[in-house]
């Protein structure tokens, strides 16, 4: 299973290439992240901008769940492919119903 460790935003920040990351190391990785997505120069991150970084951070960790949905090695999902899952998990009695009257609390 994929980790951090895995994420090529994270291992950039291995200033050293010593194969760890120092506080260090992550405190500037995270600074010229926050510094190259402000795209105004403002010093801070408007909800657009934070989309921007995230989605960079975060796009390593769809590769295992989009191999696993593209059954057929195609590089592309199909809608049939897509609701395979939810298909599976109502079969097997696992899928219930999932009220949408009430925001969903973190």
């Amino acid at each position: 299973m994929a980790g951090l460790a895995d994420n090529p935003v994270l291992q950039s920040f291995d200033a050293d290439k010593d194969g760890r990351v120092t506080a260090a190391e992550a405190e500037a990785g995270v600074t010229a992240l926050l510094t190259a997505h402000d795209a105004d120069k403002s010093g801070t991150l408007s909800e657009a901008e934070f989309g921007a970084l995230f989605a960079e951070v975060t796009k390593s960790m769809a590769a295992r769940p989009f191999a696993m949905l593209d059954d057929d090695g195609d590089n592309v999902i199909s809608a049939e492919q897509m609701t395979f899952p939810v298909k599976m998990m109502a079969r097997m009695g696992r899928l219930t119903d999932i009220p949408v009257t009430q925001p969903v609390q973190p």
